[in-house]
């Protein structure tokens, strides 16, 4: 088994390539220092590890075996012991599986059904235990052995500091670490933060220079060179990777020694690289006043390295038992339960001192549905044992112990060490128990403890008369006979809340309960479509062919009731309901009427119900409250929220840590965010506030509001927003509460027959919002003043928060972002430098517009008439004229720019000045006609005719003011046509939104249509109209239906051509689309041409595949909740150098979409040799209609041409 926590474990191993700074001479010329002075009675010892099972660390001679001999205490980075129970127990395992689960589908085809395999037995048992004899996990060889040589000939038996660590066990030393497993990895994260935002290239050293690297820096650590050890690894090293992985850490790790070594004499192992350097362990230690001196390793020492690792010591034995009941055993240490499948679990621990792991694994076999003996299953192992066991089977017995019957087995795996195993079944499940080591230290005895203690209870009674089966949580009861295997009290697995149990009667009849973990908070789900996914899960997982079906309100929830052809002579029955985020399945193997009766109308839905509750504080200290589980203190209690402080700055600014505090085992969702609002925003505005929070909890989802209660208080604000959809009885519950500017959001869901959760409802009451230094209370009212304080401040965090964030400035009043400016222009933070001083001014300027007072009139026309010598400055003064929008600024800004146009600078429609003129029309008026004088001037022509034409075209003008200029626009008219004829014009009716407007021949035209009564522009308008591009006659044609003038039908036909598409286009911008032909389907000529041109291709320049035929090879009616569509499958060739590919497609259209606004979902893929067309063609359209679910839904809307505008 992997797990992610492998991604924090792994850099940790690997310390040894990381150094300190270099001195340039040999000072560090030993692995081994002898640590006196400074009040020492007896020496202490410092030694520097490599963290590797490579032979080349065990150069160990008689000094390093006295000095950990001499010592009464033995310290390393971490315990063992500790670290362990930090990544194996604790939370850190179910909140992985919980993020895991959350995020990633586990269907063995990876397709639309995310419940498919969670019904499934294993297809094979045998192959089942043959997969957990080969799937050891990773994660025990890198905490215990670090094996890498599958032949061991160049490995010792475990890491250098697990040998030290074990060592010092067997001498009956105080082992302790010094630092913790959290600490370890915030160091790490810190590192990797740092070096994703400072990134350092390695592309100028090549591969053969880094194993040469690799090759010197084992010959330095086997000669004890720290200095040249410390030489090398500054290549690869990163200053950030130093700064978090060494420095601090040696800074905590001295602090530490100092004080043990006070207490008793302590042997301390470390990184090598930690050592050496002005700011490396050595030197830290002499700066406290310790003398540190080299102690020559000398010769190693085999003899005592291999004494010490042969040593075996018995360590007191404790009884461990499962959370079930079932399984117990004798352990000289902590047990972890690793559950990933509902159906199986894995226990394990580790007898770290003699390097000992015992792992038992429990699943249900397929036996349940085949009902073979126990002798059967036993026998039929016997045949495949050589092949499923692990190296060479030295001894094999067959076993029983109670219900239990197997082999127990000694083997030896191919590196020479000595395992056993036990293989045991019982009619339902198979229990496998494993005991690894090194060495033949099993073979003699050695962990017998763990296979005599091994028990496991139970009863197996077939004719155990009808009872009632109860969750944990008494969530879920049904009544059922027989034996029952019960995994409902397992640990915590992939999918959180899955649960199963299965019985089997003394005539064979077998009922199984699934209960499914519906890992979806943010959407409301159609539940006829969940109860349809679970159905297809369980007959594809079991190959059950479905007769018949119907939905039903089953205690009120939506429920599904489906009967199944004979699986090995017994009709299946079904029950499938939806309630809340559980998904429950009953099914009976079975024929007898009354029994499936009995069984299926005994299901029960009831609130979860917890006996307990603790209280919790979040991981960062924010809040507190009440949970029905002991949560360990661990730094990953809330994995999906391990907040992201990519640097001080940032976490000053703003921060937001999302704890999943979902119950183990629970389906009911609790999620908290705690979130400081971003330092400088601001809430003034209470009733736009109050939408905002509505439209962050509703995202682009469909919700029904059902409920919404705000209520305001001194500090801030307790809201209530209750979600549902009508297609389902789930509804979302958010409570938000606001203080200062902090915001906690929890966020829970339950079905509407049941009612929020006693989880959710404690959480609230005893809820408490704790300090957070950070936070303010001016979220609400007057915002300028922490802004003004932080960017006055002689604190450089909070000075540099504010001047990185100046932009925030845009979003507060426009009062208070003037009078922080008119104070930064005249005064400002002692840390501020003149480019800061040069923003402030130059920001002060942009924002003068906001005061229209005649005094600030007064110097803005001082400011212009005294920089004549910098037109940019001047033409910022003129915007901010505009944009004050008032008629004595407007005409101030026009006498301004009459008198003194700023010139030599390039202007533009999308320049500021021109900018503020669009976006004040109608103030603008004011500066015209005097304003057409600038058309001499270049650098004014273009947008002031552009401006004038979107006057025009929203009455705000008339077309007497530029009468006087007729001459000069017919004949820039007479150009632009000239100008259109002679380049390959595209006609394109449908243009962007936000596309800036442009000046061509159409531009002219629509000024001089006014006057087409003069022969001049008359003339001008039969140029246009006889011109020979049917493109260019299209836009004319289009111009004359903007402006009022009819065309004729002759006249229109004459401009259709070949491509249908095309002709809607034109069409349907003039008005016309009825001249179309009514047989044609668009819909399906969109689609083709979209087949060949966009989504058969990888649209890349090399790809120079063709399409060669497109065919339509049916269609049928879908919906997607509420929303029809149409559905389009088709098939195509695709010939790429002469090797052709048939591809298929399917379209689904909405069918409430019309052209040219066609929305479409798509999913395109290579013809499957696996499975029929029709077949692949059903998958890839659930996984099209799977993925498109939510609202809106994720439409592309493509053009018709890769020359067209997008829709």
């Amino acid at each position: 088994m992997s797990c992610p926590i492998g991604k924090f474990l792994t850099p940790l191993f690997l310390f040894v390539l990381l150094s300190a700074d270099s001195l340039g001479q040999k000072e560090y010329q030993s692995l081994l220092w002898e640590v006196s002075g400074n009040g020492l009675e007896e020496p202490s010892y410092l030694y520097g590890t490599m963290h590797v099972s490579d032979k080349v660390a065990f150069y160990l001679g008689e000094p390093f075996f006295e000095a950990l001999e001499s010592v009464d205490q033995v310290a390393l980075e971490l315990e063992p012991e500790e670290w362990f129970q930090d990544v194996l127990g604790g939370d850190i395992m179910s909140s992985t599986f919980r993020y895991i689960g959350s995020n990633h589908r586990m269907s063995p085809r990876n397709s639309w059904n995310e419940f498919e395999g969670r019904f499934a037995y294993p297809e094979n048992t045998e192959l089942q235990i043959q997969n957990i004899f080969r799937n050891s996990p990773r994660m025990i060889n890198q905490l215990l052995f670090r094996f890498y040589d599958p032949s061991g000939n160049f490995e010792e038996e475990t890491w250098l500091d697990m040998y030290i660590y074990q060592s010092a066990m067997k001498l009956g030393k105080k082992t302790l670490g010094l630092e913790t497993f959290q600490e370890s990895v915030s160091m790490m994260r810190k590192a990797q933060e740092e070096m994703a935002d400072n990134p350092r290239s390695y592309s100028n050293v090549d591969r053969q220079s880094r194993l040469r690297a690799q090759r010197d820096m084992e010959n330095a650590y086997r000669k004890g060179d720290l200095d040249q050890l410390d030489s090398l690894s500054k290549r690869f090293n990163d200053k950030d990777y130093n700064k978090y992985i060494l420095i601090e850490r040696n800074r905590k790790f001295v602090v530490g020694m100092d004080s043990l070594m006070r207490k008793a004499p302590l042997f301390t192992g470390v990184g090598a690289a930690h050592l050496p350097g002005m700011e490396g362990c050595i030197e830290l230690l002499r700066e406290l006043g310790y003398e540190v001196s080299p102690v020559t390793m000398g010769l190693r020492d085999a003899k005592k390295k291999d004494k010490l690792s042969a040593a075996y010591i018995k360590r007191p034995l404790k009884e461990f038992q499962s959370r079930d009941g079932l399984i117990s055993f004798t352990s000289p240490s902590e047990v972890y339960e690793l559950t990933i499948d509902p159906k199986a679990t894995s226990y394990i621990t580790m007898d770290i001192a003699n390097g000992l792991t015992f792992m038992v694994d429990r699943f249900v076999s397929n036996n349940v549905l085949e009902r073979k003996s126990r002798e059967f299953q036993k026998s039929r192992l016997d045949g495949m044992l050589f092949e499923i066991i692990p190296g060479k089977i030295l001894e094999k017995k067959s076993i029983h112990k109670g219900f239990m019957m197997g082999y127990d087995i000694l083997h030896e795996v191919s590196r020479g060490d000595v395992n056993r195993s036990m293989i045991l079944f019982t009619d339902q499940e198979v229990l496998i128990a494993r005991l690894s080591g090194s060495g033949s230290k099993i073979k003699k005895g050695a962990g017998d403890h763990f296979f005599s203690s091994l028990s496991f209870n139970i009863e197996m009674n077939y004719s155990s008369p009808w009872r009632e089966f109860n969750l944990p949580d008494v969530s879920l009861s049904v009544s059922l006979p027989g034996f029952l295997t019960d995994y409902s009290r397992i640990g915590p697995n992939l999918f959180n809340g899955d649960r199963f149990a299965v019985s089997i009667d003394r005539t064979g009849d077998v009922f199984s309960i699934h209960r499914l973990h519906i890992n979806e908070l943010e959407f409301i789900e159609e539940e006829k479509y969940l109860l349809d996914k679970l159905e297809s899960a369980f007959a594809y997982d079991n190959q059950a062919i479905e007769l018949k079906r119907r939905y039903i309100d089953y205690e009120g929830h939506n429920a599904l009731m489906v009967e199944y052809g004979p699986n090995l002579d017994k009709r299946i029955s079904g029950l499938y309901v939806i309630a809340g985020n559980s998904a429950v399945a009953i099914h009976c193997y079975c024929n007898v009427d009354v029994k499936i009766d009995r069984f299926l109308n005994s299901l029960s839905l009831e609130k979860e119900q917890f006996d307990s509750y603790f209280r919790h504080t979040d991981t960062l200290g924010y809040f507190s409250s009440k949970i029905p589980w002991q949560k360990s203190e661990s730094e990953f209690d809330d994995l999906i929220g391990i907040p992201s402080m990519n640097d001080q700055d940032e976490h000053l600014y703003s921060y937001s840590h999302i704890a999943d505090l979902t119950v183990p085992g629970s389906t009911t969702p609790l999620l908290i965010e705690y979130e400081r609002r971003p330092r400088y925003e601001f809430g003034v505005d209470k009733a736009a506030f109050e939408q905002s929070i509505l439209n962050e909890l509703n995202g682009n989802n469909d919700y029904f509001l059902e409920k919404a209660d705000f209520e305001w208080n001194g500090s801030g604000f307790i809201a209530e927003h209750l979600f549902s959809d009508s297609l389902s009885n789930y509804r979302k519950l958010v409570r938000s509460e606001m203080r200062e500017n902090r915001l906690i959001t929890i966020t829970t869901g339950f079905d509407m027959n049941l009612g929020p959760s006693e989880n959710y409802k404690a959480f609230v009451e005893s809820l408490e919002i704790l300090e957070d230094s950070l936070a303010h209370s001016h979220y609400f009212e007057n915002p300028e003043i922490v802004f003004l304080e932080d960017i006055l401040s002689r604190d450089s965090a909070y000075f540099n928060t504010a001047n990185a964030h100046l932009t925030d400035l845009n979003s507060f009043p426009e009062n208070a972002r003037f009078e922080i400016l008119e104070v930064l222009k005249d005064s400002c933070s002692i840390l501020a430098k003149e480019t800061n001083r040069r923003n402030y001014r130059a920001l002060y300027n942009q924002s003068r517009y906001i005061d229209t007072s005649r005094t600030m009139l007064g110097e803005l026309r001082s400011d212009y008439l005294n920089s004549t010598d910098s037109a940019l400055f001047q033409r910022e003064v003129l915007s901010t004229l505009i944009r004050m929008n008032t008629q004595e600024a407007t005409l101030l800004a026009k006498e301004l720019l009459l008198k003194e146009p700023p010139i030599g600078i390039s202007v533009g429609i999308d320049d500021e000045f021109f900018s503020a003129i669009r976006d004040s029309l109608e103030t603008a008026i004011l500066l015209f006609p005097e304003m057409l004088e600038l058309l001499d001037y270049k650098e004014y022509r273009d947008p002031i005719l552009i401006t004038l034409d979107m006057m025009l075209d929203s009455s705000l003008i008339k077309p007497e003011i530029y009468e006087d200029k007729l001459e000069y626009l017919i004949k820039q008219g007479q150009i632009e046509l000239r100008r259109a004829k002679s380049t390959s014009y595209v006609f394109s009716p449908w243009e962007e939104e936000d596309k800036l407007p442009e000046l061509d021949a159409f531009s002219y035209l629509r000024v001089l249509h006014p006057y087409r009564n003069i022969p001049e522009v008359d003339t001008l308008f039969q140029q246009a109209a006889f011109i020979d591009q049917v493109e260019l006659k299209k836009a004319f044609a289009v111009f004359l239906f903007e402006q009022g003038e009819q065309l004729t039908d002759s006249a229109i036909l004459e401009l259709l051509g070949e491509d249908e598409l095309r002709n809607f286009e034109f069409l349907s911008s003039i008005g016309r689309p009825e001249l179309l032909e009514d047989s044609l389907d668009l819909n399906k000529l969109y689609i083709e041409k979209q087949i060949q041109t966009n989504w058969s291709n990888y649209s890349f320049d090399w790809d120079e595949s063709t399409i060669d035929s497109v065919r339509c090879i049916g269609e049928k009616r879908d919906t997607i909740r509420t929303q029809s569509f149409k559905t389009y499958y088709y098939q195509s060739k695709r010939t790429t150098d002469d090797n052709s590919t048939d591809q298929v497609h399917v379209v689904l259209v909405d069918e409430s979409s019309d052209l040219p606004v066609l929305k479409t979902l798509h999913n395109t893929d290579d013809l499957s040799r696996l499975m029929s067309i029709d077949d692949q063609l059903e998958e890839m359209k659930n996984v099209l209609i799977s993925r498109n679910r939510r609202w809106p839904f994720r439409i592309e809307n493509y053009q018709l041409d890769t020359e067209f505008i997008p829709f």
